[in-house]
């Protein structure tokens, strides 16, 4: 197929709008590498992503510096893994981890699909509208969920853009790679994940709370 039909099956080139935001197949694609991948196998990329983020943008660092020694688990409903957050060394650290076996517990803990937190990362998605129609999960302490919300802000993080950096040259091919993935993936019914245990906090504030505002 030549390329110019190709983008007009699966949309305009990435070239044209460096910063739109990742499709629903581009992110349908990632859930499915982040159940294929184990953690351990993952953690270099995201050490390696996360340092080039933070050497562009300080304001994330300085805000999560207010994290303290707490940490925030961070789990897409629909890959087999979790990012947990916290502070080492005076330095922003993601670990890649099974958020079905995080020791000692998270503080906090944010669960939703892979795309509902791509858009709020990006601020596609309204917090608030999710959480009250149950589409994302908040527990434990809610000063830490808003400690990580005010750095997002801050931070004006765009995941089009993180991969840009990231990936130089080869982000255009990539993300029409996903994209056709993505196409794929809709034609083939999947086996939804187990159900993922809610850890328990030992917060003071266990109450949810709407405080992705």
């Amino acid at each position: 197929m030549p390329l110019r039909q190709m983008f007009a099956l699966f949309g305009r080139p990435h070239t044209d709008a460096p910063d739109l935001p990742l499709s629903q197949r581009q992110v349908a694609t990632a859930a499915f590498a982040l159940r294929c991948v184990p953690p351990m196998l993952l953690q270099p990329a995201v050490g390696f992503a996360i340092g080039r983020t933070l050497a562009a943008s300080p304001a994330l660092g300085d805000a999560l510096a207010a994290l303290g020694g707490k940490k925030v688990l961070v789990a897409p409903t629909d890959a087999a893994i979790g990012f947990l957050i916290g502070m080492t060394d005076g330095r922003p650290v993601i670990r890649c981890v099974d958020p079905a076996s995080v020791a000692p517990a998270p503080d906090a803990h944010i669960a939703g699909r892979l795309a509902m937190l791509v858009g709020l990362l990006d601020g596609t998605v309204d917090g608030d509208a999710v959480f009250f129609t149950r589409g994302l999960s908040v527990r434990g302490d809610m000063s830490l969920v808003l400690i990580l919300r005010n750095a997002i802000d801050r931070a004006a993080l765009s995941p089009t853009a993180e991969l840009r950096r990231l990936l130089g040259p080869l982000t255009d091919p990539t993300l029409l790679a996903a994209d056709i993935a993505g196409s794929l993936l809709q034609l083939v019914p999947t086996s939804p994940l187990p159900k993922q245990p809610v850890p328990h906090h030992r917060a003071r504030n266990e109450e949810q709370s709407p405080a992705w505002r």
